[in-house]
This record gives structure tokens, C-alpha cells and sequence, in this order.
């Protein structure tokens, strides 16, 4: 096997001015993997597949990150009127598409993190060349939008992977039909130093973070239920999304504050130790998506770990992949997705007892590196 292993995936580095399309949770879990290649012994480079969200020409570039990490980002035209959005966003799609060519050689091997953007360049690049594809899938897209012609397509496309990387059981029993080399890691085993001190207000702080479509519905079930806690909590909202995304967010927000005694507020969107230090300073996480919904299915919320990792006790609602998996035993429960069972679930913990969290995660992290060790064998 060789020492170097190469990634496609949408990056950017934390520090970055270049306002490029970089999701948070992918972030996240991308820098856990990249750390478990540089764990394994391995050499990464990586190909950013991330455009500007800006207005101004972003010139390429190629950095080394470390000794083991090489990152190179593509040129992009900046975005403005519907004109400038579709010219840049054809260049750009081009541009990658020749970089990728070149980028992978025979017997080389890929890990892309899956994204419906980069489904026609990998399915170009596998009849052009023979290299070995990992394919990271952490949910099936389609089933987010209620698309079954969607949810096709990525199927389909999963049929080109070598091997694979899941969040959870059920969806590799979903997608690899074949029985390919497959390592599960529910999201990002990495066990956060304590830095951080508490809030020193007498209040018992609770913490969303993550997304904020509503589609996915968490984190309107979370405002939702500071209406029903008592004056000794607080709840922040951490999360991504569109601009109109945040805005109706803070909306609910300020709607909530007028009917609830708990504190409620919008802390915006952190990264790396900024975020980790947030999370350490709250005790309770809310992992609160629709349990009804067909993507809670197979994808497994990796915001639990995050909170596991910083210490937190963590709320969820009773959905399979989460009472299956690995950490379903660490969790809080509640019944029904209404604002006050899940705000009971919150008055019920004991912030007391002898959790702990971060040697559940530490152990996970040692199986998955072997797991991925033995997948890379494999291939």
C-alpha cells in the first residue's frame, strides 16, 4: 500500500479570508479523518472542491498544512447578479474537472467525501482511470429533500466505490450491497482537552449546534422548548445555514424570549477551538432533528460525539441509528418530538453523576483507526 493517500472533498482551513463553501459538519469530520490518516502514517493531498461564496476572483493556491497534509485550492470567478453566479459556477465546474484528471493517476487511491456536485466528475474520472475510490457517505441526500429520483442517483453512483465510510449500520446495510470494505465511524472521535471553564452565572447552559435548515427541524424543536424550562437554564444556538436560514431562526428566537423564563440566544457559527471551547463552557447538548423524518434513518447525528467529546450530557430524540449505535446507552431520551417532552428530558439529567463521556469517545477513536486500517489493506 502506498504512504500517500489523496482527498477530494469541499474545504477550506479555518483561518481562510477566501469565503469559500466549507459546511461545518463536513469540516468537522473531515479534519477527524485527515488526523486518521496522519495517525496511520499516511501523506494526504487534497483537492478542495470549494467555490467562493464572495464577489471577487479568488486566485488557486497550494499549501502545506504539515508534514503530512498538503492542501491545493482551485482558482474561482466571483459570484454577484444571476449572470456572474452561472458563469462562475461553469468555469469552476470545469476547472475542477480538469484539475481532477490530473490530479488522481492509475492505482492511485481517492477518499472523496460524498456531495451530489461531485457525483459526473468521479463517474468521468472512474471510466477515464483506475484508481480506488473511498467513498465517505454520511447520508443519502435524496432522502433530505423527499427526492426518490435524488436518492437513485447517489445509490447508483455508490456502486463505483472500491470501499466505504459510513456513519451508520443501517446505511451501510442500505448502500453496500456488495459487501465492500466498509469502516463505521458515527462522526468525529476526538476527545477534547478541557480548556475551558463553565459559565459562572448559576445557570445550567444548554447547546444546539448544527445546522439550521428547517428541513431537518432541530433546531426549532430546541427553541421550542426553552418555553418550558425554568429560569435556571440557558440555551444557545450554534448553526449554519442561508442567510434566510438565520434570519428566520433569529426571528423564532426573539418570538421565544417573550413566552419563556430560560434565556435563549444566537451565538453564531464556531470553528475548531473557538467551538470546542463554547461547548465545554455548556453541560447539556440537544441533538433534537425529526425522528420522523426518512434521512434519521441511516444518518447519525455527529453533533452527539462533539458534545461527548467536550464533556456534555446529551438530549436526542429516540430514533434507531441513535439507540443502536455505540454511544446509544450514553444518551437521554425523550418520547414524542414536542417542546415539553424534550425539555423534560433536559430537567431530568443530573449534572452530578459520574458521566463520562470522553473515555466512550477515546475508545471508539481506536477501534476506527484499526477499522480503517483494515479497510485500506483490503483495497
Amino acid at each position: 500500500m502506498s504512504n500517500i493517500i489523496k482527498s477530494l472533498v469541499h474545504y477550506d482551513t479555518a483561518d481562510s479570508t477566501e469565503n469559500r463553501i466549507c459546511h461545518l459538519p463536513a469540516y468537522t469530520k473531515t479534519n477527524y479523518i485527515f488526523d486518521c490518516f496522519k495517525k496511520i502514517g499516511l501523506k494526504n493531498e487534497v483537492l478542495s472542491a470549494s467555490p467562493t461564496k464572495g464577489n471577487k476572483f479568488v486566485k488557486g493556491s497550494i499549501k502545506k498544512l504539515d508534514e503530512n497534509l498538503l492542501l491545493e485550492k482551485l482558482p474561482c470567478f466571483g459570484r454577484g447578479n444571476v449572470f456572474k453566479n452561472k458563469f462562475a459556477s461553469l468555469i469552476f465546474r470545469i476547472t475542477l474537472l480538469l484539475r481532477i484528471l490530473f490530479f488522481v493517476e492509475k492505482n492511485d487511491t481517492l477518499w472523496v467525501y460524498h456531495s451530489l456536485g461531485l457525483i459526473a466528475p468521479i463517474k468521468i474520472l472512474k471510466k477515464i482511470k483506475k484508481f480506488k475510490l473511498i467513498l465517505e457517505m454520511e447520508e443519502i441526500y435524496g432522502d433530505v429533500r423527499e427526492s426518490e429520483k435524488i436518492s437513485g442517483k447517489e445509490e447508483k453512483f455508490s456502486k463505483l466505490a472500491d470501499a466505504f465510510i459510513f456513519p451508520t449500520a443501517e446505511l451501510n446495510n442500505k448502500i453496500n450491497k456488495e459487501n465492500k470494505p466498509v469502516a463505521i465511524s458515527h462522526g468525529t472521535y476526538k476527545v477534547n482537552k478541557s480548556t475551558t471553564k463553565k459559565f459562572n452565572d448559576g445557570k445550567k447552559h444548554i447547546v444546539y449546534s448544527g445546522t439550521l435548515d428547517p428541513r431537518k427541524g432541530g433546531v426549532y424543536a430546541a427553541i421550542k422548548a426553552a418555553e418550558y424550562l425554568p429560569e435556571e437554564y440557558y440555551m444557545h444556538i450554534l448553526g449554519t445555514g442561508t442567510e434566510e436560514n438565520i434570519k428566520l431562526v433569529k426571528k423564532s428566537i426573539e418570538e421565544t424570549k417573550g413566552k419563556s423564563l430560560c434565556e435563549i440566544s444566537y451565538d453564531g457559527v464556531l470553528r475548531d477551538e473557538k467551538y470546542t471551547d463554547f461547548l465545554q463552557a455548556c453541560d447539556i447538548g440537544l441533538s433534537t432533528q425529526n425522528p420522523s423524518a426518512k434521512f434519521n434513518e441511516t444518518s447519525f447525528p455527529s453533533k452527539i460525539l462533539a458534545y461527548m467529546s467536550s464533556g456534555l450530557r446529551v438530549v436526542s430524540s429516540k430514533v434507531s441509528v441513535v439507540k443502536n449505535s455505540k454511544v446509544g446507552n450514553f444518551v437521554y431520551y425523550y418520547d414524542e418530538q414536542t417542546p415539553e417532552n424534550i425539555a423534560k428530558a433536559i430537567m431530568s439529567i443530573d449534572l452530578n453523576d459520574s458521566y463520562d463521556g470522553k473515555s466512550v469517545i477515546e475508545k471508539l477513536d481506536e477501534n476506527f483507526i484499526n477499522d480503517l486500517k483494515c479497510l485500506l489493506e483490503k483495497i
